[in-house]
């Protein structure tokens, strides 16, 4: 179970009326507003592949994409929530999601110990592993079957009982809302690992703060959301960093 600071933000309840503006104004066809209301799951899946063809676009701005990704950046080092964390769980970016690369390499200059995930094979769970500061980040990348970069799993796996303290966990997203939920691609890895992380007894140290890293063309008032959805507590865009209300 979650804590309850985090349970009681799953109690924002979704207004699919908004959401099927959002999907309208996004070329989706007019007569899909006229549709009896979907339910939670066809909420999702209509807002992902909106989303999935409206970044798609956003991806082909290669040069928009590289410069947003820059002020995400420098917003992020220059606050306190990474200077005072010791350990960031961060991602490796692909596709259409911002950068993280160059967050992950001046973090690792700056002493501080990262973590990136590996997907357990045939499971929807994954482990963190982290990365050494003193070897090339390509060099401890390999390919995974979903064609993602992945920590080799060679290098040390952070126990889930073992969080170390300060730690900031750097979430991914096809869309995230100003008030913190969040939209996965679907599988639910990142949901499943922080639950699991928060149902640990032996936990003694939880997460500074859990951090949705996207563009800020990611953001709405409201996206469509479950009860066991993992809520953010910030948000990091190119219009910088931001505390989700």
């Amino acid at each position: 179970m979650l804590p309850s600071a985090i349970k009681k933000l799953f109690s924002i309840l979704y207004n699919p009326i908004h959401f099927l503006s959002l999907a309208a104004s996004c070329n989706e066809k007019a007569n899909d507003c006229t549709e009896a209301k979907p339910n939670a799951v066809e909420e999702k899946k209509m807002f992902r592949k909106m989303m999935k063809h409206k970044l798609s676009e956003y991806e082909k701005d290669f040069l928009k994409m590289q410069s947003h990704a820059e002020n995400a950046y420098n917003s992020f080092i220059n606050s306190s929530l990474y200077q005072d964390c010791r350990t960031i769980l961060a991602f490796v970016s692909s596709g259409f999601e911002m950068d993280t690369k160059a967050l992950i390499k001046k973090a690792l200059a700056d002493g501080k110990r990262v973590a990136v995930p590996r997907i357990i094979p045939n499971t929807c769970d994954m482990d963190f592993y982290f990365l050494d500061g003193n070897e090339k980040l390509d060099s401890q990348l390999e390919r995974s079957s979903f064609n993602l970069q992945e920590p080799k799993a060679s290098l040390e796996k952070l126990e889930v009982q073992c969080l170390p303290i300060h730690t900031v966990i750097l979430l991914p997203g096809l869309a995230f809302s100003h008030s913190g939920a969040r939209l996965g691609r679907g599988k639910g890895f990142y949901d499943r690992y922080i639950e699991k992380l928060y149902a640990q007894t032996q936990v003694i140290h939880l997460p500074t703060a859990l951090i949705g890293w996207g563009f800020e063309a990611q953001v709405f008032d409201e996206i469509p959301f479950g009860e066991h959805d993992i809520m953010l507590t910030h948000l990091v865009t190119e219009k910088g960093l931001s505390l989700c209300e």
